[in-house]
Order: C-alpha cells, then structure tokens, then sequence
C-alpha cells in the first residue's frame, strides 16, 4: 500500500501482473497483490464522473480517492472478492467511460432541457384568487345545487340525508 504524505504518493510495493506482462499494462494502472491503483488524467475525467464511477463499483471494491483535483486523481481499488482483481480495473474504465458520456450529453442538452422545464411551469401557471369564506348573511343561503331547477333529483350530492333523532 502506498504510504501518504501530503499530496505525495511513494509506492513502496513492487507491482505483481495478474495475467498480463508489465509491458502491456497502460502506464496509468498499477496492479498489486491485493489492489490496484489508477492515475487518472483530471482534464479527461471531470471529478463528478470519477466520484460517480467509483460509486457504481462501491459494492465490489473497497474505493479510496486522493490526489489533486488540478493536476492527477488516484484511485486505489481493492476488491472485496480476490477473483474480482482482474475485472475490477476493467470495469472501473468502463464505468469512467459510461459516466463521461452522461456528463457531456448533460452539459450538451442544458439548454433544451431548461427550455422546457421552464415551458411547462409558464403554462400551467394559474393564478388563483382567494376563496372567500362565506360569513353571516352569506353562510345561510341554499348551496348552488339547491337553486338549480332539478326534477329528477340528480343534481345532489349521493350522501343520504342525516336522519334527526327522536328526543324521547
């Protein structure tokens, strides 16, 4: 495990290959016997898509970030199951890459998406005015149903009548 000191990494383990030689390995991942670690390149990947793909492997891998946000973030990823070590690294790239693209489409689609959520609160804007409550003279007139001409009855609402109680 590397050893911190404030914003310097010493890597004080040799890196051991898991199935692959150390000529092949991009020069940005490190593979240790129990983790690996990954430079990532801060002006490629926003912060936001880093924190968002190590959050989609959080139930994989044990996940620590440390670095400079300006300058170079490193993510070290212990796995939780050991046979996961190869995969781990693997889908952490496609992670990075699937959450890239959700990042740049939303940057890219800002504006049309503001555009119509605006649209959709400017029409179903209503102003409504205060109900009044009616008081006095006004609480003992019929209700509007009562007034209207109605033969067949249909126009009430369907609650039975209150039946008065007898006093004995």
């Amino acid at each position: 495990m590397p050893y911190l000191v404030p914003g310097i990494f010493l890597f004080l383990c040799i890196p051991i290959t898991i199935g692959d030689d150390v000529e092949n390995s991009p020069k940005n991942i490190q593979r240790h016997k129990d983790y690996v670690l990954i430079s990532i390149n801060p002006k490629i990947y926003p912060l936001e898509v880093i924190h968002s793909a190590a959050y989609a492997l959080i139930d994989r891998a044990h996940i620590i970030l440390d670095g400079d946000p300006a300058e170079e973030i490193f993510v070290e990823l212990r796995p939780k199951n050991k046979k996961d070590m190869k995969d781990i690294e693997l889908r952490f790239a496609n992670e990075l890459l699937n959450y890239a693209v959700y990042y740049n489409q939303s940057r890219m689609n800002k504006e049309v998406r503001d555009a119509i959520i605006q649209r959709v609160f400017s029409t179903n804007a209503q102003t409504s005015e205060p109900c009044e409550v009616p008081s006095g003279k006004d609480a003992e007139q019929p209700k509007d149903y009562e007034k209207i001409d109605d033969p067949l009855g249909i126009a009430k609402p369907w609650v039975p009548p209150k039946e008065k109680k007898v006093k004995k």
